[in-house]
């Protein structure tokens, strides 16, 4: 009966398996969200970043942006975001107009 030779390995950080032959990727298990992208980090094996997708920031992409927050809207305008976007638009009230409503609009007064 031919000796038999009983062992276990012990991996390095980012391997795994019964001879460590499975290189941990980690984005398996990320944290991104919102529908982020993992992006392993060059030169780590245990490093990734999120890419966000539009509207959301953050280290995990879990924050919205709220593009009304800072917006330019002027003489009353109710700032509207668009969907799917960090941009907005302002609704102007009567009397202004142009993109954000800095633009006074004069009614000259008709006599019957």
């Amino acid at each position: 009966m031919p000796n038999s030779v009983n062992y276990t390995c012990e991996c390095v950080i980012g391997f795994s398996g019964e001879r460590c032959e499975t290189e941990i990727n980690p984005c398996d298990n990320n944290s991104c969200e919102n529908g982020a992208s993992c992006n392993k980090v060059v030169g780590s094996i245990t490093n990734y970043t999120c890419e966000c997708p539009t509207g959301f920031r953050g280290e995990f992409c879990e924050l919205e942006i709220d593009p009304c927050a800072n917006n330019s809207c002027a003489n009353g305008a109710t700032c509207k975001p668009m969907p799917n976007s960090v941009n907005y638009t302002c609704e102007c009230v009567i009397g202004f107009s142009g993109e954000r409503c800095k633009t006074g609009l004069y009614f000259k007064q008709q006599n019957n």
